[in-house]
């Protein structure tokens, strides 16, 4: 899926508050990709927390990724 909102474990609209958008989720490996424009990319474990619990059924890891 590419830059998907979630809340709550469903798909939802984007803007929605207290909602995640996940830019990459790789249904096949519950792997996430959040893709920052830095460079040494980076992100919270509190924001990886956020991303487990609202997100999709099936996240194995989520990874910060830059250019």
């Amino acid at each position: 899926l590419l830059e998907q909102s979630f809340l709550n474990g469903s798909s939802v609209r984007y803007g929605l508050k207290s909602s995640v958008r996940l830019d990459v989720f790789e249904t096949s490996t519950g792997a996430v990709w959040d893709y920052k424009f830095s460079r040494n990319p980076s992100i919270s474990q509190s924001r990886v927390q956020q991303i487990i619990n609202n997100g999709p059924p099936g996240i194995t890891s989520v990874t910060a990724v830059g250019p």
